[in-house]
């Protein structure tokens, strides 16, 4: 058995969580079982606890138990206001569009007087099915809509002055096997899509043949 301890900084001034100096201290003691055996119930840990911490506290805090584990991914997904930490829980069976990594297509050539063709044109490079499923990585972005999606996909590819695609990224389908954590981009005072998941696994990735 371990203790657990959190420090929460008290009002003062007027002004809720922000005081360095005053802290309340918090004992969680956990059960050989990953259970909790603080008298405080999940109730109180959502309502009065959870809201006052700050993403990285929380994150801390969702891996010290599998009872917290669940408690804090199921207050990401349901507080409206943990969309503000930029942090979304989204939930088993989710289905979302992912855009991967540019692939590339075409390459520039490399001589001026031996490439025929490809002096203007680039070098044409063959694309297997194995080599879009590895764009898609831990830093894969992910849509709630097709079409902003697609959209990230044209303003990503990349042309030559023929109009030959030099390199693009490509559509996934994904399905969530489990809750999963998606961090969403920073956009000047909030926070929108496109989202990423912390190691997304390949095999939660289905990718629309091209």
């Amino acid at each position: 058995m371990w203790k657990f301890l959190k420090s929460i900084s008290n009002p003062e001034n007027g002004k809720t969580g922000e005081s360095k100096k005053s802290k309340q201290i918090i004992s969680v003691s956990q059960s050989n079982n990953g259970g909790l055996t603080s008298n405080i119930s999940p109730d109180i840990f959502q309502k009065e606890l959870l809201p006052f911490l700050d993403l990285k506290s929380l994150l801390n805090l969702r891996l010290s138990s599998t009872e917290l584990f669940s408690l804090v991914t199921h207050f990401l997904g349901n507080n409206p206001k943990a969309k503000d930490l930029g942090v979304l829980a989204l939930s088993k069976g989710s289905n979302f569009f992912t855009v991967g990594d540019n692939v590339v297509y075409q390459k520039p050539a490399t001589s001026l007087f031996f490439d025929g063709a490809a002096v203007f044109y680039g070098k044409e490079v063959k694309v297997s099915d194995d080599d879009i499923k590895k764009s898609f990585n831990s830093n894969t972005k992910f849509f709630s809509k097709k079409g902003d999606a697609q959209r990230y996909i044209q303003k990503e590819t990349k042309t030559n002055d023929y109009e030959l695609v030099m390199e693009k990224p490509h559509l996934g389908y994904v399905t969530l096997k489990e809750v999963t954590l998606a961090k969403m981009k920073k956009d000047h005072d909030g926070f929108t899509e496109p989202m990423s998941i912390q190691d997304a696994q390949e095999q939660i990735v289905t990718i629309n043949p091209k």
